[in-house]
Parts: C-alpha cells; sequence; structure tokens
C-alpha cells in the first residue's frame, strides 16, 4: 500500500529478496491441509485453519476454487528453506505513480541486486509448510517449558 517505501526499500544498502505473487500464488492448499493440520495441531492449527476460512471463501468467490495461496508461508521459505526456491539476482524498482502504481519492475540505475524468487518447488514447500505446522504445537510448548525453567 507504499510504493514509495516499497521503491525506498529495494534501493536501500542492504540485502533484500523478494518472493513476488508470481512465485506465492503457484503454492496452494486447500480445506482439507487446514483440517488436517488442525487435527495435528489443535492450537496453532486450529487457529489457522478458522482463519483461512474468510480466504477460501474470497478465492471461492473470485476463481471458482477453494483455495489458499501460500503468500507468508512463501516469503518464510525463502528464507528458511531456500532450496525450494529458484532466484535471480537483478536490480528492482517500484512504479510509485500512475495507472501501473505500486508495480515492481526489474531495473534502477545504480541500484543493487535483489534476490527475486522467479520459480517454486509447490509440492515441496506445501509439504514443508505442512511438516512446520504439523508440529507447532508442540514447538511452542517446549519454548514455553524452556522459558519456565529459564533455559532461554
Amino acid at each position: 500500500n507504499d510504493p514509495d517505501a516499497a521503491d525506498h526499500v529495494f534501493a536501500a544498502d542492504w540485502d533484500v529478496t523478494m518472493v513476488g505473487l508470481d512465485v506465492t500464488e503457484k503454492t496452494r492448499c486447500s480445506p482439507q491441509d487446514f483440517a488436517t493440520i488442525a487435527t495435528q495441531a489443535p492450537g496453532i492449527g486450529g487457529f489457522l485453519s478458522a482463519a483461512t476460512e474468510f480466504y477460501f471463501d474470497f478465492h471461492e468467490a473470485k476463481l471458482g476454487e477453494r483455495i489458499c495461496f501460500m503468500h507468508d508461508p512463501s516469503a518464510i521459505l525463502a528464507i528458511t528453506d531456500p532450496h525450494l526456491i529458484g532466484f535471480e539476482a537483478m536490480p528492482m524498482s517500484v512504479i510509485c505513480d500512475g495507472a501501473e502504481i505500486g508495480r515492481t519492475i526489474a531495473g534502477g540505475a545504480g541500484r543493487r541486486d535483489v534476490s527475486v524468487a522467479m520459480q517454486v518447488d509447490s509440492a515441496a514447500a506445501r509439504a514443508r509448510f505442512m511438516e512446520v505446522v504439523a508440529t507447532a504445537d508442540d514447538r511452542a510448548a517446549a519454548r514455553s517449558h524452556q522459558t519456565d525453567f529459564g533455559l532461554e
């Protein structure tokens, strides 16, 4: 919602990884996927299952399919499991006005390269997401136990 801020990020002097909608929309989950994780991790998985109903309804109305794209999980997997995503290095800019405001484009004079996700192993990314969320309640309990005993 702030193309100027996004353009400043791409122009900054630090490492940037971009995972755009063209990549995140290649990995999809179904209501059955979220029912499974709700069973495996009733706390966190149950919350995610309830929260995604809005998205399933939205995409069904828009696309005619009850799906949920993996936007946020794909961005996280780009950092935690980068082998699942194919990247290319290129400078990036954001159009800050006009009819295409907010659109990212390759290029930008004097800019550093950004690591741009170009492809994803969708099946492996979905499987990794399912694996992580399936154990989320156990991981949260372990962290809570460590904090209880001053083990952080």
